[in-house]
């Protein structure tokens, strides 16, 4: 219910990191942890403070995990904890 929600979401603002967030913990939640992992990829890449990516950056290792992706999500997770 509600992918088709933050699909449109993210068609309509495809800056947005608080929607592409959205969209990825969705498609983890549905078990998709590749498309998780494209989507949340996006939020790396925009032009924002990494303050405002770390929820995103969150989600996306926890994706890679999924994914069994953890040499992926390693350094993501070291970024994290600089910021703490």
């Amino acid at each position: 219910e509600g992918l088709p929600l933050a699909e449109k979401a993210v068609a309509a603002y495809p800056q947005n990191a608080n929607f592409l967030d959205t969209l990825g913990v969705v498609h983890m939640a549905m078990g998709d942890c590749r498309k998780a992992v494209d989507v949340l990829s996006r939020v790396r890449s925009l032009p924002i403070p990494a303050e405002q990516r770390a929820p995103a950056s969150l989600h996306l290792a926890e994706a890679l995990l999924a994914c069994n992706e953890a040499d992926k999500a390693a350094p993501i997770v070291q970024e994290l904890d600089a910021l703490m």
